[in-house]
């Protein structure tokens, strides 16, 4: 079969994510719709924001050059998979790895993967020498990276930048570097002249009005056949309750503990329920859980979803939040934060339980009233199977081919 067009999609790190799942899920579809898929990913995760972060160190420093590359050399060996200053022999494994092409795209965990896609690994960022010749050059995380390959030859592929953050939400990060970061990355966004997609509307809407031309908004989707109904209804003899956990302040890891701790303290807690974490819970709250699934990939990711009942999503700001959807159409009845993605597909009472980041209360009586009334709880549960119908992959795809077909912006 004679391949029409060529899609480089290029990952700012090489991790197991959401932007792999996004990544993995519309290359399979392109494929299939004639398209030839390049996946090029990096050794050194991230390393803008390395290099940014160590050069806000050292403004004010005597020994600021020398300071910098110290900084810098202890970062590098962070930022790659497996990469930590205890564990110095991990770095140099993926490193091997990396020099005798042995050196993998984490996306590989989280499902099949086409044999027609071709991966692409470079060192730090795209250079003339480690891009290949593409149609488009898609970068998938952030208008950080996008100037890097702005010097690129046009045989390289016309390039397109993706959004995968609320940066009104951002602003109100309780870390000040991060506030800092996503900052210059706003101004980094503010001055390109290439067509962007963004994840959600709200997310699309908050950039237009910052200053950055986005193109599009174009969601992810769901795979049907990894995630399907439980089948769970009615009295469940021991109720399971599970909340997601994943370090980070955005992520809302301390504001689930404290849902969890809340409710155990309100003595609603018997043998008759059970509470899990997926992700990874700090130290300190471990003792609130059951069972610690910890990351899970493939298919063990949607089997413990199909064990739950309710299902607990503390983020506080995202791109467009997809576990809430990998949970309903699990059959799970969703809680969750009013946040980018959930303000588009949640509706409240309807097919999930909603709050504002933050309100601890309404959380928590949120969970209470799926934990006592079975007949709201199953309502949510069959509605929510019903709205994961609007986000096929196939849907999500068909969107992006339309949006790789309007006409070009040049830089």
């Amino acid at each position: 079969m004679n391949r029409e067009k060529t899609i480089n999609f290029v990952v700012t790190a090489n991790y197991a994510d959401s932007l792999g799942r996004i990544t993995l899920e519309w290359s399979k579809l392109l494929i299939k719709n004639n398209f030839n898929i390049i996946i090029s990913y990096p050794f050194y995760n991230h390393i803008d924001y390395y290099r940014w972060q160590a050069s806000q160190r050292v403004q004010n420093c005597f020994w600021k050059q020398t300071k910098y590359y110290f900084i810098m050399l202890i970062q590098l060996i962070r930022c790659v998979p497996g990469g930590s200053l205890y564990k110095p022999h991990k770095f140099v494994i993926e490193l091997m790895k990396f020099l005798f092409g042995k050196y993998k795209w984490e996306g590989h965990k989280i499902g099949l993967i086409s044999e027609e896609i071709e991966f692409n690994p470079f060192f730090q960022e795209p250079n003339n020498n480690n891009m290949p010749p593409a149609d488009y050059l898609i970068v998938m995380n952030g208008c950080y990276f996008i100037p890097h390959c702005l010097s690129l030859a046009k045989e390289k592929g016309e390039i397109i930048g993706s959004l995968h953050i609320n940066y009104l939400a951002a602003q109100k990060d309780p870390s000040p570097t991060f506030r800092d970061w996503l900052e210059h990355d706003l101004e980094i966004s503010k001055k390109l002249n290439i067509r962007i997609l963004a994840e959600s509307k709200r997310n699309k809407k908050v950039a237009e009005n910052l200053g950055v031309k986005i193109s599009k908004s174009i969601p992810p989707g769901i795979n049907y056949e990894q995630f399907s109904d439980s089948g769970r209804r009615g009295n469940i003899p021991i109720l399971n309750i599970m909340l997601y956990c994943i370090p980070g302040l955005n992520k809302g890891l301390d504001f689930g503990c404290q849902v969890i701790k809340r409710l155990k303290e309100d003595n609603l807690i018997t043998n008759k329920f059970a509470f899990s974490s997926i992700g990874l819970p700090t130290l300190e709250y471990q003792y609130l859980f059951d069972n610690q699934y910890g990351y899970l990939h493939g298919n063990d990711y949607p089997n413990a979803l199909k064990e739950i009942d309710i299902f607990i999503w503390p983020e506080q700001y995202s791109g467009f939040a997809t576990p809430p959807l990998h949970a309903m159409a699990c059959g799970c009845a969703l809680v969750t934060t009013l946040i980018d993605g959930t303000e588009e597909y949640g509706i409240h009472k309807e097919n999930c339980m909603m709050a504002m980041p933050d309100d601890l209360e309404t959380m928590v009586n949120n969970v209470k009233k799926l934990i006592t009334d079975v007949k709201l709880r199953d309502k949510i549960r069959e509605n929510g199977l019903q709205t994961v119908k609007n986000y096929s992959w196939e849907s999500s795809v068909d969107k992006l081919i339309g949006f790789l077909e309007e006409n070009s912006v040049s830089c």
